[in-house]
């Protein structure tokens, strides 16, 4: 329903697309073995040994991961609620976590998503709010990050940043006109990041 591999397609990427399905009209956001310690690692293992089956390997063609080094490049996004295992996997993971979008999901946890964007000049956030908490988060953030000497990029009122900001900018503040419900879509926001 979030048309996320399409945009993952149309971003002309070479990735694999790992959804794990939180709670759905529950008012916990727990993610279960996701949020503690080390559970984003176990999780891409286990992706990775389906990934390696004959089976898998089989469809996937030239796209293979068969003989791969490991775990490439990882990039964490989250949906709403979906702040909260972005944040335990910055947090504590267990992975080298390189890149965040939060998707109308700044909500709470701020101090993992500041702690990440300083804690090294190659990662990168991105923050598209359409209002309410998470752009009010979202703005205190870039300050602070400004002020700490992040490169920050942010929308203002009609003018919208450019690729080559998005690409170059290590925290992006996007001001979204999509509704919440489908912030993840509505303006192709994955295929953007």
């Amino acid at each position: 329903g979030h048309k996320l591999r399409e945009q993952l397609r149309a971003s002309r990427q070479s990735a694999v697309l790992v959804v794990p399905q939180g709670p759905v009209n529950a008012a916990d956001g727990d993610f279960g073995k996701l949020m503690l310690k080390g559970g984003l690692s176990r999780l891409l293992e286990e992706v990775r040994e389906v990934l390696e089956t004959a089976k898998a390997d089989s469809a996937l063609g030239k796209a293979s991961v068969r003989g791969s080094k490991g775990v490439g490049r990882v990039v964490v996004s989250g949906h709403s609620g979906g702040y909260r295992p972005a944040a335990a996997a910055v947090r504590h993971g267990g992975v080298d976590v390189r890149e965040v979008y939060l998707f109308d999901a700044l909500y709470g946890d701020v101090d993992a998503f500041e702690k990440f964007a300083l804690a090294d000049k190659s990662h990168k956030l991105i923050s598209y709010y359409v209002g309410g908490v998470p752009r009010e988060k979202s703005l205190k953030l870039a300050d602070k990050l400004a002020n700490e000497g992040v490169l920050v990029k942010r929308e203002t009122g009609d003018k919208r940043l450019t690729r080559e900001e998005l690409v170059k900018g290590r925290a992006c503040f996007l001001a979204w006109k999509a509704s919440h419900a489908t912030a993840t879509y509505e303006e192709q926001a994955l295929r953007d990041c």
